[in-house]
């Protein structure tokens, strides 16, 4: 039966709000131009608004260094102004935005105001009385100019730290010196200059650089070379990579809702981390945020998060055992000097921690609430390292425990976001509020290429396992039908131990059962999905003593029964015909083929001590084609010496070769549970 699913998503996606203000921090930058003549008047004392006598002016007002970062949705934006004559007089006029990406200092040069590009959008401002020198109110507040900034803020080259400029004319009615507003200048009073006031909003994900929301089905470890295993959710994309047992878990049970996976870390060799990259480089703004869960402090110091040289530079996120207690340390630097933040945490408990530096001030949170700060204005340099999770530079200080939902944002989150990010992943929810679905722990089979599978379910000890109830998802009709569009076929390989000749067939949709631990052929017209969620789980009850540290499950395998003697010519010791087994791991998560072992009638050895001994090779072959049909027999090979770790991987299948000497003894694959 075809399983179809419907589902139907609100999203809420929760933002913040963020004040900027500037002056006008040179006396070249409010500037005056008559219009009669075009005269520019720099370093005014004030600026006559728009009439001085009367002759009219247009007013040039210029705010450098405007700090707006990408994605940020202005809400408000007006121009403060101080009285410095007093005037009541009707007066109306008009602010108009200069419409360049990065508005260029006022020079003597004549009409350079009134020449530059206006915005399309102008804002009109029927300017109250002013009745009070100094005054520095609503009065003396320019109407709101948000669609202005936006205009200028939304173009193509306009970027954060560039400046705005904004023109004042005459409006309707306003023709002579008793339309006229009088206010400070940067000449005049500096620290009454015209202020440039905006409000703005970001979603929580603004300057998020990484997001490892740890749901991978499973990491491999570095197996076979393998990177970019741990997904960044981010719009960087900038995927890290797991390294020797780090592996993820199911984290419901634990207590907590934040997440459907967790990253679990031994405190020895586990590991993530990802290249040194240039976006990993973090300004003098910065925030990094995780679920904790600390298993235990065999050692001072364990290292969760860090992008730090010699732990002086950069930023580390860390346990200290200090006496009886531990505490979370959040500690940064920059190659002289450097300062942390810290807080007593319980072994065996789930907390959600956030660490920021503004700037000014670092700050620890701990379940939504700011619970220590220190003033900090020294700086961050970046280390020019990779971002190492679960241990410290070059393997020192291990993390022992669990890790969830680390994210980094290149600027410091304040209180209401970081309340708001607690509350909705302790929820059940994304950071920001949108909804999390759990992943599928889906097999893949792409269109046009033979795949070798293996199928992660206890079959043995179950009946209602053909092909009908384990690929239920793929399209039933167009089965063996390969001249369909969407035609697909498995395959069975079948053994002759007479003959020691294999051959394979086609698996019946119906009716026959799929056998444990074999592998198996599919291919089809089309990219497939396959739901391994529903399957069932392996039942790891072997208890033979050479299980490795855990139960494990045992796989028959198919020994040579012909006695390849002269006149073949091919002795049974090992180096004539062989067997090879085709075999389907049955695990959910990816096991060392270092810790599987081969059983020769009871006795066990590990695969290279089963090759010295010349019943089979060390060797594990797995089918790994490559896209688009290209080099579609990829074949890799790996060991249990093999550098960097050789792994079991799910839903995959891989051969085995048995060699003569294995003849007519009962061989079993003991692989114990990940």
């Amino acid at each position: 039966m075809k399983k179809i699913l419907f589902s139907l998503l609100c999203l809420t996606i929760y933002t913040f709000s963020i004040t900027f203000e500037v002056r006008v921090n040179n006396k070249k930058n409010d500037s005056e131009e008559r219009l009669s003549n075009g005269k520019i008047s720099r370093g005014s004392s004030d600026l006559e608004l728009v009439f001085d006598g009367n002759n009219e002016q247009k007013v040039g007002i210029l705010f450098q260094n405007v700090i707006l970062p990408p994605r940020a949705t202005i809400t408000n934006a007006y121009i403060q102004f101080t009285v410095d004559e007093a005037d009541n007089g009707d007066t109306n006029v008009i602010i108009v935005g200069e419409n360049e990406d990065n508005a260029l200092v006022y020079s003597t040069s004549r009409f350079d105001i009134s020449t530059r590009t206006e915005t399309t959008i102008n804002v009109t401002w029927s300017i109250p009385a002013w009745n009070t020198v100094n005054a520095s109110g609503i009065d003396q507040r320019t109407s709101n100019i948000t669609a202005i900034v936006t205009e200028i803020y939304q173009r193509s080259g306009w970027v954060s730290g560039n400046a705005m400029a904004f023109m004042v004319k005459a409006g309707a009615g306003c023709v002579d010196s008793s339309c006229q507003r009088t206010a400070e200048s940067y000449n005049g009073s500096s620290v009454d200059s015209p202020l440039l006031h905006i409000e703005y909003t970001l979603p929580l994900d603004a300057n998020l650089i990484v997001d490892y929301r740890m749901d991978e089905c499973y990491w491999l470890g570095g197996a076979g070379g393998v990177i970019g295993d741990v997904r960044d959710s981010s719009l960087n994309q900038l995927h890290a990579s797991s390294h020797d047992d780090a592996q993820t878990f199911d984290i419901l049970p634990l207590g907590i809702t934040s997440s459907c996976l967790g990253g679990r870390f031994d405190g020895n060799v586990d590991f993530i981390d990802t290249v040194n990259t240039p976006l990993l480089n973090t300004g003098n703004q910065f925030s990094i945020s995780s679920w904790i869960y600390l298993n235990d402090t065999s050692n001072q110091f364990e290292m969760m998060v860090s992008k730090s040289t010699n732990y002086v530079n950069g930023f580390s996120f860390y346990i200290n055992k200090n006496g009886a207690n531990n505490y979370l340390m959040f500690l940064i630097g920059n190659n002289s000097t450097r300062d942390f933040v810290s807080r007593p945490i319980n072994e065996l408990e789930w907390i959600h921690a956030i660490a920021t530096y503004d700037g000014s001030k670092i700050r620890l949170y701990i379940n939504g609430i700011e619970k220590t700060n220190k003033g900090f204005t020294d700086g961050i340099v970046n280390a020019n390292t990779s971002l190492v999770i679960g241990r410290g530079i070059g393997g020192s200080y291990a993390y022992n425990g669990d890790l969830d939902e680390v994210k980094i944002w290149d600027r410091a989150l304040n209180a209401t976001d970081i309340a708001t990010i607690y509350n909705n992943e302790s929820t059940g929810k994304n950071f920001d509020g949108t909804p999390r679905v759990c992943p599928t722990c889906d097999a893949n089979v792409t269109a046009g290429i033979w795949e070798l599978i293996g199928i992660p379910a206890n079959l043995n000890t179950v009946t209602t396992t053909d092909v009908a109830t384990i690929f239920d998802e793929l399209p039933i009709a167009s089965y063996d039908q390969p001249s369909n569009a969407d035609g697909w076929v498995i395959y069975q390989r079948e053994y002759n131990t007479s003959t020691n000749a294999s051959g394979y067939s086609i698996l019946p949709y119906t009716g026959t059962n799929l056998k444990f631990g074999q592998g198996y052929w599919i291919i089809s017209k089309v990219d497939q999905t396959w739901n391994t969620n529903t399957l069932l789980s392996t039942d790891y009850n072997s208890t033979h003593p050479a299980c490795v540290t855990k139960t494990c499950v045992e796989i028959d395998l198919t020994s040579v029964n012909k006695n390849f003697a002269a006149p073949d010519n091919d002795p049974n010791d090992g180096s004539g015909k062989n067997r090879n087994n085709m075999l389907g791991f049955v695990g959910k998560s990816p096991v060392d083929w270092a810790d599987c072992r081969i059983l020769v009638d009871g006795v066990a050895y590990t695969p290279s001590g089963a090759e010295v001994a010349g019943y089979a090779e060390k060797q594990v072959w797995q089918y790994n084609p490559s896209v688009n049909g290209s080099n579609a027999n990829g074949y890799t090979t790996c060991d249990d010496v093999t550098p960097g770790g050789c792994k079991l991987e799910p839903y995959k299948g891989f051969w085995l070769i048995l060699h003569g000497t294995s003849k007519n003894k009962t061989l079993k694959l003991l692989i114990p549970k990940e």
